[in-house]
């Protein structure tokens, strides 16, 4: 069982109790005189396999081979099957006997069996008669299963704890560099630091380009623990981490290359012959006894676009790992949630983190290693194997929200001008009412769950647009193929497509996983902060809290994900988790707004309130700043009576001081106008719904953010600086703990601050 017992973990003091289940092997011996008939066995000898279902259990079917032509086989087939410990419900095995052909296999006989006659500890050899004295001899033995495939714990998985001493001893000697005798002297004088883009389609992506280049050129990026996404900023991640350069060569060569693929046009990733291939990738999945939507489809073409063709097929999340290794980057965090879709996010949701080694939920103290996110699980236990999901599928979860409004999206990217702006404006207002709406509200139709194990059989509409696609071919063949006859072809697929059940209503088209809580009835949800005297700070059913009270179904065989976008579009509390220990959180929110110069504080003030209801050490966020000193692009955020609340530098996307200078105290030419652009207006290339950048524009995206970071290079140091000398007089959050008496002091030292 995979189980944290590291004691100089305070976490570990919190016992997050698995799920328990049996392990009951069934091993299909022999069968003796098995017949059909006298008549019949004349005939055809037998073909005899055996077969046992029992529904209670994932992949309920299993069978022995076929063994041709024999009346007396021998098998010797085990058959592993997870069940419920201790259950009072009957759990009923059907055994089933048949004779295979080469058209319908012929049951030759079937008994039904409750195997919780069997206790753990038995073993057990029953001889079952079928009919014409047909008998088999099966083997049962129960045991308690003792080996578990997800980790259940509070603390940090031993890979990131690893990761954490290396990368905290390579950025303690990088702010020596710069800070020289002020600098940390020791791994817990030195601060961890967190660099977290917002979401904001390829808005964020470009933004968030900038953004790390300016921090690598001042040194301030390997001074990083972690790197921390949502929505668009994961994709910029995702370009950056999947680069064979990174981080050996710096960031410079993934982002040129980022730059040259969203050159391309966001419709030439819709060509029948490609949409057929992505179709192709879903119908397959489905057939798998995977759940595929319509965010499968969409993260094949985002991230071809996004990676470029050569590397989207193959990047997984666990590669990641090399990138990381030894602490030579600082660690990649995706965030998502987990939903029901017959509610709002608002109502409910969980947020989930993704890593390069682990992916879970805090909230439950429940994770899966990244490498096995994909299979089926049972009361903890792999029953399925399936491959990695492919880091296209989790690009397209990270910015599901896209997948969600697709056939807007489609409308809007493909068949209207680039420069209209006024559907695009409309989809900014479809995108922000999704955190009111549920996943089943599209349309007005009633939400009907389908949670059968059946996934594979809702492939009839791909079907039919592999056969549009063949007749079109078998006509080409005929005729000369033109632009038009393409584009026609093109606009039927799409339209089968986004008309179709398997994609039309929301709730298919949001992306869903099997369950790997399946099988595990929660009587328990972990405060996000347990040390904190009280979980809910505020009203528990806030629409910041997502139902913290409620839980996640484990009697639901696949569940529903999607964008964190849907919940506030800056992933803070992956970074707040208080594991983690993070002392200063350099934010870049990309988030949309109504004009340029207004209040930029929407998305932080709902992570302010978020913090205060879940009791997580928080700045008060002072909105009249932007009153008191105008549109700007950085604010500083910090509570002076609190020094265990983060710092927060506060960048938000604005085009104030580069109009003015080119670089940091250098002014512009006169004539040079290159500055010129507002970024949230009626016509701007840099709508959240623009997927296709120029080279200019892309250009001034990057280069913005990048002179708004590189313009505040000393306030950044400054609070790295005064991190570090916090943890000096020991103020700060403590990274290390050496004993439970560090624990001890440390929530004596709380306490004393809540009560001051």
């Amino acid at each position: 069982m995979s189980m944290s017992c590291d004691d100089s973990d305070p976490y570990s003091m919190f016992n997050v109790r698995p799920p328990i289940c049996d392990l009951l092997n069934i091993v299909v011996l022999q069968g003796r005189n098995i017949s059909k008939g006298v008549y019949n066995d004349y005939i055809d000898i037998p073909d005899p396999y055996v077969q046992v279902d029992i529904l209670i259990a994932p992949d309920s079917v299993k069978r022995t081979k076929c063994i041709s032509n024999d009346p007396n086989p021998q098998w010797f087939k085990t058959l592993h099957y997870y069940l419920p410990h201790n259950t009072n419900e009957p759990t009923i095995a059907k055994i089933s006997l048949y004779d295979e052909n080469y058209t319908i296999d012929v049951l030759m006989g079937e008994i039904e069996l409750d195997v919780n006659v069997f206790q753990v500890g038995d073993d057990v050899i029953k001889t079952f008669k079928f009919p014409n004295d047909s008998e088999v001899d099966i083997q049962f033995k129960r045991e308690l299963n003792t080996e578990y495939d997800l980790r259940y714990s509070l603390t940090l998985c031993k890979e990131e704890k690893n990761f954490r001493q290396n990368r905290k001893n390579k950025a303690m000697m990088k702010i020596r560099e710069f800070m020289n005798e002020r600098g940390p002297t020791t791994v817990r004088e030195t601060p961890c630091i967190a660099v977290m883009g917002s979401g904001g389609g390829y808005r964020a992506a470009i933004a968030f380009s900038g953004a790390i280049s300016a921090l690598q050129e001042i040194g301030v990026f390997d001074c990083a623990t972690y790197t921390v996404g949502l929505s668009g900023s994961t994709w910029c991640m995702s370009s950056l981490y999947s680069h064979p350069s990174f981080p050996e060569k710096g960031v410079d060569f993934a982002f040129k290359d980022l730059r040259k693929n969203l050159k391309k046009s966001f419709g030439s990733m819709f060509l029948p012959s490609q949409l057929m291939r992505y179709l192709s990738n879903v119908k397959a999945k489905r057939e798998s006894g995977q759940p595929a939507t319509l965010t499968d489809l969409f993260g094949m073409v985002m991230a071809e676009h996004v990676l470029g063709s050569d590397g989207a097929d193959q990047a997984r999340l666990s590669d990641f790992k090399e990138k990381v290794k030894g602490g030579q980057a600082p660690m990649p965090l995706m965030t998502c949630l987990h939903v029901r879709p017959d509610v709002s996010a608002t109502v409910y949701h969980d947020w989930i983190e993704f890593s390069p080694f682990e992916i879970g939920m805090a909230k439950y103290g429940v994770f899966v290693k990244t490498a096995d996110f994909n299979n089926k699980f049972f009361k903890g236990v792999i029953s399925t194997i399936y491959k990695e999901a492919p880091l296209h599928f989790l690009m397209g979860i990270w910015g599901s929200g896209f997948a969600i409004l697709f056939n807007r999206l489609m409308n809007t990217s493909i068949t209207t001008d680039k420069n209209s702006g006024r559907s695009k404006h409309l989809l900014e207002s479809e995108m922000n009412g999704l955190r009111e709406c549920s996943l089943s509200s599209d349309n007005g139709e009633k939400f009907v769950d389908d949670d059968s194990d059946d996934e594979g059989c809702s492939t009839e509409e791909i079907t039919h647009v592999e056969k549009i696609h063949k007749e079109h071919e078998e006509t080409s063949e005929e005729n000369t193929e033109t632009p038009a006859t393409s584009k026609s072809l093109k606009n039927k697929i799409l339209e089968s497509i986004l008309t179709s059940r398997l994609f039309n209503r929301r709730e298919y088209r949001a992306g869903r996983i099997l369950n790997f809580m399946r099988g595990w009835e929660i009587t328990c949800c972990f405060p996000f902060s347990p040390f904190a005297t009280n979980e809910v700070a505020g009203d528990a059913h806030n629409e910041l809290c997502g139902g913290v009270k409620e839980s996640i179904s484990g009697k639901k065989k696949r569940v529903c994900i999607v964008d964190a976008g849907l919940a506030y579009n800056s992933p803070y509390p992956a970074v707040l988790r208080p594991q983690r220990y993070v002392d200063l959180i350099i934010s870049f929110d990309f988030s949309a707004r109504e004009k340029d110069d207004m209040d930029p504080f929407g998305e932080l003030v709902l992570a302010e309130k978020w913090a205060r209801i879940h009791n997580v050490p928080f700045p008060k966020i002072d909105t009249d700043v932007y009153k008191r000193e105008g549109l700007k692009e950085l604010y500083i955020f910090k509570d002076e009576d609190n020094p265990r609340a983060p710092i927060i530098l506060h960048f938000c996307l604005c085009n104030v001081q580069y109009r003015k200078y080119s670089a940091p105290g250098v002014p512009r030419e006169e004539d040079d106008t290159s500055a010129e652009f507002d970024i949230f207006c009626d016509g701007s290339p840099y709508s959240t719904f623009d997927f296709q950048y120029e080279d200019k524009e892309f250009d001034n995206l990057h280069n913005l953010i990048k002179f708004n970071t590189l313009l505040n290079k000393d306030k950044i140091l400054d609070s790295i600086e005064e991190c570090v000398s916090l943890r000096k007089e020991g103020k700060a959050r403590i990274t290390e703990y050496h004993s439970f008496s560090d624990v001890k002091i440390e929530c004596k030292n709380h306490a004393n601050m809540q009560t001051a």
